[in-house]
C-alpha cells in the first residue's frame, strides 16, 4: 500500500483496494471508484503531488491518472501521450517535471506533455534493465535512476549520457 499525506488528507492506494481518501478532521474514509472520465484503474502502484497541487496516481495497467488541484477533474497520461508501456513503479515530482518510472523506462512529463523518455525507442537503452524502481532529480540537474540491475546517473541537462554509479 502507498500512502501520501497533504494537509488533513491521507491518500491510500493499493493494487487490491483501489484509491481511498481519509480526511482526518472528519475521521472518515472515502473510496474513489474507477470510472469513465475518472480514475483509470483499481490496480494502483504509486502516488505523488506535483508543484501545482495535482495528485498523480500510477497504475499497473492504465498509465497515470491525474486529479486536478481543485479535485474537480481527472486526466489520464498513457502510452498515447508518450509514456513507456508497463506498470508505473514510481512517480517523483521535481519542480514542473514529473518523473514517471515504469517497467520499460522513464518518462519526463513537463506538466503539459512528455518531454522525453529513456530509453527513447531508437537507440539501445543505457540501462541493463529498463524496470525503473526509483528516480531522483537533484538541484544540480543530475538524474539518478535505480533499476534491479544497478544505479545510474546522468549529470548533464540533456540526460543523454548515463553511467553506472559505483557502489
Amino acid at each position: 500500500m502507498k500512502l501520501l499525506a497533504r494537509g488533513d488528507t491521507v491518500w491510500c492506494a493499493s493494487s487490491e483496494a483501489a484509491l481511498q481518501r481519509f480526511v482526518r478532521s472528519v475521521g472518515a474514509f472515502e473510496v474513489i471508484p474507477r470510472e469513465p472520465g475518472g480514475l483509470a484503474s483499481h490496480a494502483l502502484t504509486a502516488l505523488a503531488y506535483d508543484r501545482s497541487g495535482r495528485l498523480w496516481i500510477g497504475t499497473e495497467d492504465a498509465g497515470v491518472s491525474r486529479l486536478s488541484a481543485d479535485g474537480a477533474r481527472w486526466d489520464l497520461v498513457s502510452e498515447l501521450d508518450g509514456l513507456p508501456a508497463g506498470v508505473v513503479r514510481v512517480l517523483r515530482a521535481a519542480g514542473d517535471t514529473l518523473l514517471i518510472g515504469t517497467d520499460n523506462g522513464i518518462a519526463l512529463w513537463d506538466g503539459e506533455e512528455s518531454a522525453g523518455t529513456v530509453p527513447e525507442g531508437v537507440n539501445p537503452s543505457p540501462f541493463a534493465s529498463d524496470a525503473i524502481s526509483g528516480v531522483v532529480l537533484l538541484p544540480d540537474s543530475s538524474l539518478w535512476v535505480s533499476t534491479g540491475n544497478g544505479l545510474y546517473v546522468s549529470r548533464d541537462l540533456t540526460h543523454e549520457d548515463w553511467e553506472l554509479a559505483d557502489a
